[in-house]
């Protein structure tokens, strides 16, 4: 345990505050917390592991202030925050407009999926087992806990709706998407499984940002959708 709680903070955690670092190491803390009422040993096995974990919080790898890291943390947290509020709209948009049981190939689940109520395809193979035998892309993705996804396996799952990135354009008005959904941009040209069996579109969404999605080829427009013209 102590070994656990030492590698996630030498990878560096997260910079999410009070977040994605701290979830992870959360039950091994409660354990030793316990553990440590028994024997005088473990006590001080829990004692190092709270050590560590006030290192990672006073240390950012590769500077020497704190005050870079406070800032990139609220703005992320700002970000975070900002794309939670949208995705629940959007679960809420689709509860209301797409057919029920239609499925939705995506990558950030929860909030979207707890206000859609709507099958989803796992994106990052978070909730299944289809990236098991999947290479971590540890070069191109910098995201921890986003190096694997499996595009033909989303694909088989045949989803009526796929959501790539955060649905929105940059502030040059080009589409985006994240790093682990590459696949999917490198068949975005004729002639490849993805293009064949899917059309880009626009929705209308009630706070002014439209949500640029795909929509497999034999599923109708949604309300206030548009195909996508280039």
């Amino acid at each position: 345990m102590l070994i656990y709680s030492l590698y996630v903070v030498s990878v560096g955690g997260d910079f999410m505050v009070l977040s994605r670092f701290f979830v992870p190491i959360l039950p091994l803390a409660i354990h030793l917390a316990f553990e440590s009422l028994q024997t005088q040993r473990r006590l001080t096995l829990a004692l190092a592991t709270v050590l560590a974990l006030g290192m990672q919080w006073n240390q950012v790898p590769g500077t020497d202030s704190f005050a870079p890291r406070k800032e990139a943390r609220s703005i992320r947290r700002l970000m975070q925050e900002g794309f939670k509020h949208r995705w629940a709209r959007l679960g809420a948009r689709f509860k209301g407009t797409v057919p029920a049981g239609s499925s939705v190939a995506i990558s950030p689940i929860g909030a979207f999926g707890w206000t859609s109520e709507l099958p989803l395809v796992d994106i990052l193979g978070l909730t299944n087992d289809s990236v098991l035998d999947t290479e971590p892309d540890l070069d191109f993705v910098a995201v921890k806990g986003h190096h694997r996804s499996n595009y033909d396996w989303i694909l088989d799952k045949n989803p009526e709706y796929v959501i790539l990135g955060n649905g929105v354009r940059d502030q040059f008005g080009f589409f985006t998407i994240c790093p682990w959904e590459k696949s999917f941009y490198h068949s975005l040209r004729e002639g490849t499984r993805f293009a064949q069996g899917y059309r880009r579109a626009q929705m209308q969404i009630s706070d002014g940002m439209p949500l640029d999605l795909f929509i497999r080829r034999d599923v109708p427009l949604p309300a206030e959708t548009s195909w996508w013209q280039p």
